[in-house]
């Protein structure tokens, strides 16, 4: 008897190892592949005159492969920018921070993002704002890393 259940156990175990793992999620709607953009915006500080000011962004979209895209750019038309991703997607983001504003969670939802059919603020991306000051050549600087399946 005692053998019977060391066979039987065996083929129990074996049957359990042999069944087919579960498969990846592939609607098109949720992947389970996670993409980055790290949104990087240069402003000249409020004393500029407006004929002056100058926006330069640096935008990266990485992904679980590394480097998607990239765009960069000063003052691009209209506030909108086009991040192209490498898997025949773009990321689109719109809007710009103010200068006036005083507090961080003003300026967090400043930005629009566009993925797919997906929209959003960046309101749901972390963010890091640095105030002029002498050490960055009194400028505002501001990052955004916003998260979104791609």
């Amino acid at each position: 008897m005692y053998i019977k259940n060391i066979i039987l156990s065996g083929l129990f175990a074996g049957v359990a190892l042999s069944a087919p793992a579960p498969t990846k999620h592939t609607s098109p709607e949720k992947r389970a592949d996670s993409c980055q953009a790290h949104i990087y915006i240069d402003a000249s500080n409020g004393a500029a005159l407006p004929q002056h000011a100058t926006w330069k962004y640096n935008v990266d979209v990485t992904g679980p492969s590394g480097l998607l895209g990239h765009w960069d750019g000063t003052n691009p038309a209209n506030t909108f920018v086009k991040v192209p991703s490498g898997k025949n997607m773009d990321l689109w983001i719109t809007g710009y921070p103010s200068r006036q504003k005083k507090a961080n969670s003003d300026q967090k939802g400043d930005l629009n993002l566009e993925y797919n059919s997906r929209k959003w603020s960046s309101n749901q991306c972390e963010f890091l704002r640095k105030e002029p000051a002498p050490s960055n050549g009194w400028r505002w600087q501001f990052d955004w890393w916003c998260k979104y399946d791609c």
